[in-house]
């Protein structure tokens, strides 16, 4: 097999269930010349024969003797990959058949660009879109919330990790994604593609629901570090929990949000000197947090999802916002 123009990761832990199927999409790819890596890490259940029921020479397959969790397969899976291109896939997920396709020409359109997602469809338990932000600048502000790339979306260029020597750090069990993103993003730039390109499977034993602590305290050690490197100081503890509070939308008394415009003007001047983030998109989300915490999530993201928008006007949100809420005019000014 000659090299391929991508590599898809796809982690597997006894995800027998589902992975036949999610087998089937990437070998439905409208975009032919790829290899697909399977990491068994050593699951217990049929994984290996539903693996082994494939033939297909694009398939490779790597097993683990024991678990180690997901950060490490995906890096074993770095390691032997040929592709320019890495991608990552899910063993419950279905990748629709122009991923591949979609994500390759954007990339190759935009050589700037060393992170792209794209949007995907929840079914199951859980269903909708939740759309994310396409440009770089509301992507880079974002991570000041939540990892803002789906997973099991993207697309990254192979030289990247090898330039940066960047990995999934195995230290987090959880929201390896999260981590290692705003690492990357210090170093590249990030895009989301506005289509949906992946159906992402909802169901009671995801990570989301089993593994919440962890996911919070993970959470909370990627943010405090982000909030470092606009800040450019080690954030106190007291900074860390409020700021983690906040973007979880968990400071919603009167003293809490009296507190909010206090580090909210605190991130914003820190954010003058060392222009980490754009102005105007910090800005906003700065916004869309206020907002949460005073109004609630729903009627925050109905505000905050006008102004992901390329075409909404940099000067808008000082008319937008207080139009429902005048207490946050002092705020966003």
């Amino acid at each position: 097999m000659t090299q391929p123009s991508v590599s898809i990761l796809l982690p597997i832990f006894n995800g027998a269930k589902h992975l036949q199927a999610a087998i089937e999409s990437i070998l439905r790819q409208t975009h032919a010349d790829f290899e697909l890596i399977l990491i068994d890490d050593a699951s217990t259940d049929s994984t290996l024969d539903v693996i082994q029921s494939f033939t297909d020479p694009r398939i490779v397959v790597l097993k683990q003797l024991r678990n180690h969790g997901m950060a490490a397969a995906l890096n074993l899976g770095i390691d032997v990959a040929q592709g320019e291109f890495l991608a990552r896939m899910d063993a419950d997920d279905l990748a629709l058949p122009q991923r591949l396709e979609k994500q390759i020409e954007f990339m190759q359109a935009h050589p700037e660009v060393g992170v792209c997602g794209t949007q995907m469809r929840h079914f199951g338990e859980l269903r909708g879109v939740y759309r994310k932000p396409l440009a770089h600048d509301m992507i880079m502000a974002m991570m000041l919330i939540e990892p803002v790339m789906r997973h099991p979306t993207v697309m990254l260029r192979r030289c990247l990790l090898a330039r940066f020597d960047f990995r999934y750090d195995a230290f987090f069990e959880v929201a390896q994604d999260y981590d290692l993103w705003t690492r990357m993003i210090q170093k590249t730039r990030f895009a989301n593609l506005p289509e949906v390109l992946l159906q992402y499977r909802c169901e009671g034993q995801n990570n989301s629901f089993v593994k919440h602590t962890l996911r919070d305290q993970a959470t909370y050690r990627i943010r405090k570090r982000f909030v470092e490197s606009i800040l450019e100081r080690e954030a106190t503890d007291d900074e860390a929990s409020f700021h983690h509070r906040f973007a979880n939308g968990h400071a919603t008394d009167r003293e809490s949000l009296e507190n909010a415009e206090d580090w909210i003007t605190t991130l914003r001047r820190a954010n003058q000197m060392s222009r980490r983030c754009d102005a105007i998109q910090l800005k906003r989300v700065l916004a869309y947090l206020w907002c949460m915490n005073a109004a609630g999530k729903q009627i925050a993201w109905r505000m905050f999802q006008p102004l992901t928008r390329p075409d909404f006007c940099a000067t808008a949100i000082r008319g937008y916002l207080p139009q429902i809420f005048s207490g946050i005019v002092n705020t966003v000014r």
